[in-house]
């Protein structure tokens, strides 16, 4: 067992500006009841004003200091014990077996300090770290993470243990960016616009003898804003994703990324739950795609219930890395795709918000122009039925499925929680069902579905999948 430590004392600093957020509302009501209350004929910084600054700074700082005096936490290579508190005293051990990921986080300021947050998380615990030391040496922080991490045994040559299974470049990094869906996120904001200026037009009364002018600024102010929202998109890119790489030790991945602000976030391959294969829009044509995991029993990186595994990977590479660290997950040749009646449902769905939005056509000011995007709808409706489809093996199902980004969904029959057929009265008369499968994840399950198949083929999963099976609708 380590000897008893404590956090850096930079952390009774951290904690006061922590303290401080947390208490902006009030004080901001407090000094705002002063500046009603007052004549607003003397200083508003009187007596009253500087006691009340002066107790609020004393009290955090105060707060800070004893919390930073009582927390103490120390470690070996089974176990890390921790006591805190100031008031309620807490003592906490937390064995190897219950931790699920070890992740280190380093914004700017702690990097050029040397310093880092620590956060160990493990089954019991999903909506916060299990222990987060807020502020330690970043040689510390490493020494603790090893030595969880080798469970007591002998660490792994230096070759082994730090040869990188995936280095994101430069340049792949600009394609990521250059084919993020983050443009599709622009190019609404750019529709929203481009409405707001039609709609101004009369009030500027504008002279429509110039119309092809209007016309022309409206295209390169479109121009304009797509071009910067790539720009974004790529400097976002970079800056989250920089020196990123992916390191396998025994059973455990290391991922670390981030430039302005690290990250380095352990986890055991026996958490993941499911792998996801997607492909944008832009990125489809051009071959690639992201790897994501399903984490288990644990927070993913950045709250969500996905850990990135590769930002972008061409689709030629997909197989290889795939067998290097998943070789008991297939990438099926074919799918039991929707059958052809199915594709009126899809057409239909695509259709149902311009009929929802009729009304504007009238009301509105070239309302009309919504219509404009119908074409798109129908299209993207046609990529969703294309893209719909099963497939099922001895150990794993597949599904595959478009929202925007076309992913395909592989999950081993092990790890299925349930599975889920609907069909509501008009999927019925056309012998259609949806099918989807319920994986345990973080913060929450991932429900995965594909709609409008076959009834046989769902019936055919639905009974291959019964042990798990549940139907409604």
């Amino acid at each position: 067992m380590s000897k008893t430590q404590r956090q850096h004392p930079l952390m009774i600093v951290t904690g006061v500006i922590s303290q401080l957020k947390g208490l902006i509302w009030p004080i901001l009501l407090v000094f705002l009841a002063r500046f009603l209350g007052s004549d607003q004929s003397g200083p508003f910084f009187d007596r009253f004003t500087l006691i009340f600054t002066g107790v609020t700074l004393g009290g955090t700082f105060l707060f800070s200091l004893l919390r930073w005096i009582f927390f103490t936490y120390r470690y070996d290579a089974h176990l890390i014990e921790i006591k805190s508190g100031v008031f309620i005293k807490k003592e906490r051990k937390i064995k190897r077996e219950r931790i699920q990921a070890i992740s280190l986080d380093t914004h700017i300021l702690l990097k050029l300090l040397g310093l880092t947050t620590l956060k160990v998380e493990t089954a019991g615990n999903l909506n916060e770290a299990e222990l987060s030391i807020q502020v330690m040496k970043l040689e510390d922080a490493k020494a603790l993470k090893e030595t969880l991490s080798n469970n007591g045994h002998d660490a792994l040559n230096e070759s082994e243990a730090h040869s990188a299974l995936v280095e994101v470049d430069t340049n792949t990094l600009f394609i990521a960016g250059l084919t993020s869906g983050g443009v599709g996120v622009t190019s609404l904001a750019v529709l929203f616009f481009a409405f707001q200026i039609i709609s101004m037009v009369d009030t500027f009364e504008v002279d429509f003898s110039g119309t092809w002018q209007i016309l022309l600024a409206l295209i390169f102010g479109v121009f304009l804003v797509v071009l910067t929202g790539w720009i974004i998109s790529i400097i976002r890119y970079v800056l989250q994703y920089a020196n990123f790489t992916l390191t396998r030790d025994e059973n455990d991945l290391t991922i670390t990324r981030g430039l302005i602000r690290k990250k380095e976030v352990m986890l055991s391959l026996d958490r993941i739950q499911a792998i996801s294969l997607i492909q944008g829009m832009i990125r489809q044509p051009l071959g690639y795609m992201t790897i994501e995991a399903k984490v288990a029993g644990a927070r993913s990186e950045d709250n969500l219930s996905s850990t990135i595994l590769h930002p972008l990977i061409h689709e030629r590479e997909v197989l290889a890395f795939m067998q290097q660290l998943f070789p008991q997950y297939d990438i099926p040749d074919a799918y039991e795709r929707a059958p052809k009646r199915a594709l009126i449902r899809y057409l239909f769905r695509a259709s149902l918000l311009f009929v929802f939005l009729s009304p504007l056509y009238f009301l509105v000011p070239y309302g009309w122009a919504i219509l404009t995007l119908w074409p798109i709808f129908l299209g993207l409706a046609v990529l969703k039925y294309r893209s719909a489809g099963v497939a099922l093996s001895e150990t794993q199902c597949s599904l595959r499925y478009r929202v925007v980004a076309k992913t395909q969904f592989f999950v081993p029959r092990a790890h299925i929680q349930a599975c889920h057929i609907q069909a509501n009265p008009l999927q019925r008369w056309r012998k259609l069902k949806d099918v989807g499968v319920y994986v345990l994840s973080s913060p929450s399950p991932t429900f995965a579905m594909v709609k409008d198949l076959s009834e046989n083929t769902v019936n055919e999963v639905f009974l291959s999948l019964s042990p798990h099976a549940k139907t409604s609708g």
